[in-house]
């Protein structure tokens, strides 16, 4: 289900939804006009997938500051002892 909340996917179904659409209603498009919005779109999908690896990196750092802290605290309890 998360999958169908992804910007990613909305963006790329709106743009092939609206070309699709334009063309049924016989409004043709020209090939440059495609290439320009399947360049737009592509640029943001690859651009959205950086931020999002990005993101993904971060909370695997902040988990691993987490588990270390943990870490840290069970050896200073250990060694009270």
């Amino acid at each position: 289900m998360k999958t169908l909340k992804s910007r990613k996917l909305i963006v790329a179904a709106i743009a092939a939804v609206g070309l699709i659409v334009n063309d049924l209603f016989g409004r043709p498009v020209s090939n440059e006009t495609i290439y320009s919005i399947l360049g737009i779109v592509g640029t943001y999908i690859l651009g959205q997938g950086i931020a999002d690896a990005g993101e993904a990196k971060a909370k695997m750092i902040a988990g691993g500051t987490a588990v270390a802290k943990a870490v840290k605290d069970v050896i200073a309890g250990a060694s009270e002892r």
